[in-house]
């Protein structure tokens, strides 16, 4: 299964298969992204979006998921 992927604290969604999410819908500003799996430490990363990548939608993020 995939990850659960968090913006501000709020689920948005699972990763498929080969790790990707798209997230839409993100205005202009700063974000808290947190993925969680079971049996993993929850990575997060703050990102800022600005009117560029909030426009077009071509960003991305990665982050690695640690296991216990």
């Amino acid at each position: 299964t995939g990850v659960d992927v968090y913006v501000n604290g709020v689920l948005k969604g699972t990763t498929t298969s080969s790790g990707t999410i798209k997230l839409k819908d993100l205005k202009v500003g700063n974000y808290v992204i947190e993925a969680k799996k079971a049996g993993y430490k929850p990575a997060t990363k703050t990102v800022h979006v600005n009117r560029e990548m909030s426009y077009n939608g071509m960003n991305r993020i990665s982050l690695a998921l640690t296991p216990y």
